[in-house]
């Protein structure tokens, strides 16, 4: 589990002070989505599926390992059954997590 705490760790350094998750890079348009998970993990039964890497824009292989970040939006946590949206971004390295917030924090 070493490495999942390794890679929640770099997210976490992104967070303003006294905060425990930063802003989503290049979600300052769209309000209220927040994060959710952080993980590496790798799809076997999803081979021949891949996702764009919004740092590099390269198709990652979802049945070779990578980095996963999910996003989660709610607009009305309180209706009866789940309303919830989720996004996911994909990343092969540590480096490119990295790259997509700190690009963020150029613009």
């Amino acid at each position: 589990m070493r490495r999942d705490q390794s890679v929640e760790a770099i997210v976490r350094e992104y967070a303003p002070p006294g905060e425990p998750w930063p802003t989503l890079p290049a979600f300052h348009s769209e309000s209220d989505w927040e994060f959710s998970t952080v993980h590496r993990r790798t799809q076997p039964g999803r081979e021949g599926e891949t996702q764009i890497c919004p740092a590099t824009g390269e198709a990652i292989p979802l049945s070779e390992p990578h980095i996963c970040v999910t996003a989660r939006r709610d607009e009305w946590p309180d209706a009866p059954s789940s309303t919830a949206e989720f996004k996911q971004f994909v990343f092969r390295t540590r480096d490119e997590l990295r790259q997509w917030f700190e690009e963020d924090q150029e613009t």
